[in-house]
């Protein structure tokens, strides 16, 4: 039996806004409580981290621990921005390609995978990972429960500026109404669809 365990690393800077040298307790003991399991059970994490938070050098050392451990750093945009799939392709490189520097910059390994902040993918998100020579993203949902994470997303959001960008981007019908896309890359062109998505 094979499985794969991601954490999307939603630090809590990032929900304060990343203010200059706080220390968040997500890259300490709220990640050590994970990494004792993964040891426990012989496993290792794919962790998606926001590049933003690793302009923290506490943070960047954990990060730099964490893929010397031999999990895998993934990239999860440098703002974690909420509807990053409705973004123009200029911005939506910058938001992909500055994360994807740092967190090269942090492991010395370019990330090969990638998912965005609140799943909010496009073609245009795709286009940008497959000239980026990703391997993978893990944004789309083949599924109907797509849409109850939205609601749980935007509960978790009540009160929050940012809320509306949760459901304004171009992929809501994706799960159900449209054909699925191609979830991994291979050589900066589509492979042949996910498993998951057949």
């Amino acid at each position: 039996m094979y499985a794969a365990i991601n954490i999307n690393l939603d630090s809590l800077g990032e929900a304060y806004g990343f203010p200059k040298d706080y220390r968040d307790p997500t890259f300490g003991p709220i990640m050590e409580r994970f990494l004792k399991v993964s040891d426990k059970r012989g496993f290792k994490y794919t962790i998606f981290v926001i590049g933003k938070d690793l302009e923290i050098e506490a943070n960047r050392r954990a990060v730099a621990a964490w893929s010397a451990m031999g999990h895998e750093i993934g990239n999860h945009s440098w703002s974690h921005h909420l509807n990053l799939g409705a973004l123009e392709k200029g911005p939506l490189m910058e938001e992909i390609r500055k994360s994807h520097d740092i967190i090269a910059t942090t492991t010395g390994k370019e990330p090969r995978g990638f998912i965005a902040p609140a799943w909010s993918t496009s073609q245009t998100v795709r286009d940008v990972l497959m000239d980026l020579g990703y391997e993978y993203d893990t944004s789309t949902w083949p599924s109907l429960l797509m849409y109850p994470a939205l609601l749980k997303l935007c509960f978790n959001h009540m009160g929050d500026h940012r809320l509306s960008r949760i459901l304004h981007r171009h992929d809501l019908h994706y799960p159900w109404f449209a054909p699925r896309q191609a979830a991994v890359f291979h050589r900066g062109r589509r492979a042949s669809r996910c498993p998951l998505h057949r």
